[in-house]
């Protein structure tokens, strides 16, 4: 597993790295100060986006064991696991983050949740896209009227629920996983060029 998705992800990612390093480097630093910035950029990311390398970075490392465990475990035994990394998801919001405790939840916590969830989804929920897509634009209208009026009472812009690990991003996930699932399960050619674009 860890060979198979290294390979296709390391030698892109390595490639854009330095290519994005090479175009924010100023040249006219001394050589021990370049070399100082390439370090430090490289070891948070040399561009925005590549913040999501770095996180399947980690994940990709953890998958081998969480198979293992998820292959094994009853649909109870999911829902257990998803209903304590709603929960922690949840402490974010002002209202429920009265009840954090010093509890350590860090192992029910992150984008891991997502695997487990995109799995149970797969494996055990069967709706319909309209369903899907009520769920999306549910997730989507939180987010941005929860954002309006935290930004307005507050008087600068505040995006803490557009958090992807927040509950209405994570709703509007669960809408499009559904909607896709459902649309996919009905359509011969997608499948074929999803299976045809994933080997690249």
């Amino acid at each position: 597993f860890l060979k198979k998705r290294f390979s296709r992800l390391l030698l892109p990612f390595a490639l854009w790295s330095i290519i994005y390093l090479a175009l924010k480097i100023d040249y006219s630093l001394p050589t021990n100060e370049i070399l100082s910035y390439a370090i430090k950029q490289l070891k948070g990311g040399t561009e925005f986006h590549l913040w999501y390398v770095y996180m399947l970075i980690g994940l990709y490392l953890f998958i081998p064991i969480l198979n293992k465990w998820i292959l094994n475990s009853t649909k109870k035994e999911i829902i257990y696991f998803l209903s304590i990394w709603i929960f922690i998801l949840l402490l974010q919001f002002p209202i429920f983050n009265k009840l954090f405790t010093r509890i350590d939840f860090r192992y029910f916590s992150g984008y891991i949740g997502y695997l487990v969830l995109g799995y149970y989804l797969q494996h055990y929920v069967n709706l319909k896209k309209s369903f899907g897509i009520l769920l999306f634009f549910l997730g989507f209208l939180f987010t941005a009227i929860t954002t309006y009026f935290l930004s307005e009472t507050l008087g600068v812009l505040d995006a803490r629920f557009y958090d992807f690990l927040s509950v209405n991003v994570v709703v509007a996930s669960i809408g499009i996983f559904i909607a896709f699932k459902d649309i996919i399960s009905r359509n011969e050619k997608i499948i074929k060029a999803i299976s045809f674009i994933s080997k690249y």
